[in-house]
């Protein structure tokens, strides 16, 4: 039987939102780290303030927890421990960011975050951006049905969100630590984005996994190592 103290790990989705995604990932996690699953409205009029209340309703009162935003909701775990919520243990940003991840100018990022890119959610050239090469059919499909579920019209929405994003002050005001997964061959978060978070916060434990974007998905087993063992860490 473990010896390992019980912790609840507050995971928080990517851009789809629904928290589908996590389910390879939380197969892997070891008994002594129960999970929870936060899910967004699918309401494309949300802003980031009202998807921050969305999660800061979803934070446990009762127990110690980690919190882990995926992608999209990196941000949004920032500005959730920026408000040191009862309980806060540790944040995980997983193949995320804290200002818009790609070096393009402004016009470019309304671009991207155009409805009409929305039709492309579920073509092989977007899984491939996301799963990489070689990942299974099962995996495929799984992030296929889940993009294709979500209206077009959402996705941009949380796109144009981030255009103009910036919580360096959220993350510099964060008070427990933090640890940041990158995915070496992610190609929507670059590694300059990791290196804009060790810049502002050099306390930060940084942690590669050879993979796409979708990490947690991809490499689910090492990712619940690298995760426990930060959880463990907490701890001591």
């Amino acid at each position: 039987m473990n010896n390992e103290p019980p912790v609840t790990l507050v995971l928080l989705p990517g851009m789809d939102g629904t928290g589908r995604l996590f389910a390879p990932f939380v197969q892997m996690l070891p008994d002594w780290i129960t999970p929870l699953v936060v899910a967004y409205p699918s309401d494309p009029l949300l802003d980031l303030p009202a998807l921050l209340d969305v999660v800061l309703a979803a934070l446990p009162d009762d127990r110690q927890f980690v919190l882990l935003g995926e992608s999209f909701s990196g941000p949004l775990a920032v500005m959730a421990a920026a408000r040191n919520p009862k309980g806060l243990l540790g944040i995980i940003l997983c193949a995320s960011f804290i200002k818009f991840p790609l070096a393009l100018p402004l016009f470019l990022r309304r671009v991207i975050s155009h409805p009409v890119m929305g039709i492309f959610r579920g073509s092989r050239l977007v899984l491939q951006q996301l799963l990489g090469n070689e990942a299974s059919a099962e995996l495929h499909n799984l992030l296929a049905t889940t993009l294709t579920a979500v209206h077009p019209r959402l996705l941009s929405a949380r796109a144009r969100l981030l255009i103009k994003l910036d919580c360096t002050d959220e993350l510099l005001a964060c008070p427990v630590p933090i640890l940041s997964i990158h995915a070496t061959q992610d190609r929507l978060v670059p590694s300059r984005n990791i290196a804009m978070i060790s810049s502002v916060r050099p306390d930060c434990t940084i942690a590669e996994i050879a993979g796409p974007h979708l990490i947690l998905q991809r490499q689910p087993h090492k990712a619940a190592e690298v995760v426990s063992r930060f959880v463990l860490s907490l701890h001591r």
